[in-house]
């Protein structure tokens, strides 16, 4: 025999009144559970030495505040890249990977976050705001720029406090995330010698 569904006190079975409640849901729970494991990790984890993959190639670009950005903004910052470009499919779920590492790399003040928006329709005057509203870019945290992405597009970089790239992840690897989260912790050993 079945046994019956939890109830609450009216006896009425709880349910989600919404696809998107449970989403929303299901989202805050994964950022725990991977703010933890980064932290976990962090701990326990033997650092490894990061490959030299070169200087990252040289960019200008505007922020949604009319400011423009060149390398030298981001000198002395760790900082991950990726790209929204025209007719981008994978782009949205990018962009919440993104949000995954903003909320994961919360108490890693030295890492910063860098969307280049490639796509000329949403680069437009006021979209770049409404994108950082819209994924819920944390300002000073994570920042959407008009212009091109200094590395192949389809590929996530994470870029050193001295400008080189220390590692280049395909967006279609499975593990993107955990991989981009294990080499911000190599970096911020070798930063500063400790756990950050």
């Amino acid at each position: 025999m079945k046994a019956p569904a939890p109830s609450g006190p009216s006896g009425a079975r709880f349910r989600f009144r919404s696809p998107a409640g449970a989403a929303i849901l299901a989202g805050a729970i994964l950022l725990l559970v991977s703010a933890g494991a980064f932290l976990r990790n962090l701990a326990t984890r033997a650092p490894e030495t990061l490959p030299d993959l070169g200087p990252a190639g040289a960019f200008s670009a505007v922020g949604a505040d009319g400011r423009r950005w060149k390398n030298a903004d981001l000198a002395g910052t760790i900082w991950i890249a990726d790209a929204i470009t025209k007719d981008c499919s994978g782009c949205v779920v990018r962009n919440l990977r993104m949000t995954d590492l903003q909320t994961a790399l919360a108490r890693a003040k030295a890492v910063v976050l860098v969307t280049f928006v490639e796509d000329p329709v949403l680069a437009a005057s006021g979209k770049l705001a409404e994108l950082e509203r819209a994924f819920g870019a944390i300002p000073g945290r994570w920042t959407f720029l008009r212009g091109t992405m200094p590395a192949p597009a389809e590929r996530f970089l994470l870029v050193d406090a001295e400008g080189r790239v220390r590692a280049a992840v395909a967006e279609s690897d499975p593990a993107v995330s955990s991989k981009l989260l294990d080499a911000v912790g190599d970096l911020l050993r070798e930063k500063t010698g400790r756990r950050p």
